[in-house]
């Protein structure tokens, strides 16, 4: 998982530097405020104190540049050296090297002007960009999973979420991560009869892919997904496949703990 999530983030960095460099005309677009959406620029004022709170551009800018300060790679010692003391000043092909993974989600999320978003998700084949930001929050949860060494079976990905209700209290709403995607096959049918996927006919509950769009199951067919733009000669899909199928597998159905529902999952269209 870790492996595919690696490779995901090294293009997610490409991407953005190039593209948002491409598309504003400069080689250091995250200096000004005015390559970003404009609420992200802007901060709010704290309901308590009325004091105005730090824009959350301001605040991505620090998280990265205390981070440069620490870690200063030997390749940028040459901009160090000269103008670089921040890493605002640093190319954003360098910046992007010093942003974690949930500050690229942030940027996507929240701070880079919507087109750029979309002609990013359209890289990685998306046909919306809701569909891939959902992608790249779900993948930020999971990669942190991985960092930490976390369960990854038998799991659910879901997020919490504070709503704010009219007496003044809060109430907790646990939240799928995955929207559902702009991809037809997402919802294909196994086919018993005719031992292949299929589009479901009207009405028809089928056996489908994933058993729930928050197992893991759900999360490898995404990184599939991604990894046809991100690395598309990557042998991961046969790896896992042979993990998965291997008759030296610590458990024949391994497949159903992670939340696949048929031994015919990597048969699927999406998994082609």
């Amino acid at each position: 998982m870790f492996d595919a999530i690696s490779r995901i983030e090294i293009a997610l960095r490409t991407q953005i530097a190039y593209i948002w460099a491409k598309r504003t005309g400069v080689s250091d677009p995250q200096r000004e405020a005015k390559n970003y959406r404009t609420k992200f620029t802007k901060g709010k004022k704290d309901p308590t104190t009325k004091q105005l709170r730090k824009s959350p551009y301001m605040g991505l800018l620090e998280i990265v540049d205390d981070y440069y300060k620490k870690n200063r790679h030997s390749f940028t010692e040459k901009f160090t050296r000269t103008s670089a003391q921040h890493a605002k000043d640093l190319p954003i092909w360098e910046f992007v090297e010093y942003a974690t993974f949930g500050n690229l989600a942030t940027l996507l999320e929240q701070g880079l002007p919507l087109h750029i978003v979309d002609e990013i998700a359209n890289v990685f084949g998306f046909p919306n960009r809701d569909g891939f930001l959902s992608c790249v929050a779900l993948l930020k949860e999971v990669r942190n999973a991985c960092a930490h060494h976390g369960r990854l079976w038998n799991k659910t990905w879901t997020h919490a979420q504070e709503k704010l209700q009219s007496n003044g209290s809060t109430k907790l709403n646990v939240l799928d991560i995955l929207k559902k995607l702009s991809f037809p096959e997402w919802d294909y049918v196994w086919d018993g009869t005719s031992l292949r996927w299929r589009r479901p006919r009207k009405g028809e509950k089928g056996v489908l892919l994933h058993a729930a769009k928050n197992r893991t199951s759900a999360v490898l067919t995404v990184c599939n997904i991604l990894l046809k733009a991100a690395a598309s000669r990557s042998h991961w899909k046969d790896r896992l496949c042979d993990l998965l199928t291997n008759q030296d597998a610590p458990l024949p159905d391994m497949y159903v703990h992670l939340g696949f529902t048929t031994t015919h999952w990597h048969e699927h269209p999406l998994w082609k």
